[in-house]
């Protein structure tokens, strides 16, 4: 569907997210789980088609949150942290968790379970299964920053506006909140981890959702090889004494 390049002439914006809002419904009342897409996600999308922002699905699974970036967006979340201490919690504990925004969105007090989260009414809950986000230390510290009440850990639903704001601050307008969840399985991929292992801290109940990364691992294996490949080199090249 959103490869269609003549989808602007098919009908109007908003007449395309009223589509997607029958079409997720519809969806969800016959598959009995929540789709991949949320409603917030689903209309973004059709904004972006509208605005000629990208041209295909692929287009926006490839958007990371690089190195550059990742600092300005820290140093302004660091200013914002004061004003708007929830929005700021919310986005560190996409970045650092690779969760996705319905399940921080959702997160409640009573499914922390030490350092991990885990949720009952998820995604992809039609399987029958939990769903755990691990929370590395620093997910830690930003959550018991967070007053405790008896809603869900943020308090928000979505720091839409708040990140628009932010990224366009950064230099970043188009890096979407969801981009950032492919940032996490990135940076995964760097530190080593595998495929599967990606697979299971993103939640992922089928291999082949995570196999969009696979030319990442391949790019990782590859570097890895060449540091690899010179460290020997500089060996073989030193010459006996």
């Amino acid at each position: 569907f959103f490869r269609d390049e003549n989808l602007t002439d098919l009908f109007t914006e908003t007449e395309g997210q009223d589509l997607i809002e029958y079409a997720l419904l519809a969806a969800t009342i016959a598959l009995g789980v929540t789709v991949a897409m949320t409603m917030d996600e689903a209309q973004e999308a059709v904004r972006d088609i509208f605005a000629g922002r990208f041209g295909d699905a692929e287009a926006v699974i490839e958007e990371f949150m690089e190195g550059e970036e990742a600092a300005k967006i820290a140093e302004i979340l660091h200013g914002e942290a004061k004003e708007n201490p929830a929005s700021v919690a919310f986005l560190y504990l996409l970045i650092l968790t690779g969760a996705r925004r319905g399940e921080i969105a959702k997160a409640k007090w009573s499914q922390l379970q030490g350092n991990k989260l885990v949720l009952e009414e998820h995604k992809t809950d039609g399987y029958g299964d939990k769903r755990t986000i691990h929370l590395p230390q620093e997910a830690m510290d930003v959550i018991e920053r967070l007053p405790r009440t008896s809603g869900t850990i943020t308090g928000i639903l979505s720091p839409k506006k708040f990140w628009e704001r932010v990224r366009t601050k950064a230099g970043c307008p188009d890096l979407r909140m969801h981009d950032l969840r492919h940032s996490f399985a990135s940076v995964a991929i760097s530190a080593g981890l595998s495929l599967a292992q990606i697979g299971e801290l993103l939640g992922h109940k089928s291999t082949q959702t995570t196999k969009r990364y696979a030319h990442l691992m391949d790019e990782a294996a590859q570097a890895a090889a060449n540091a690899t490949a010179d460290i020997i080199m500089a060996q073989m090249k030193k010459v006996p004494a």
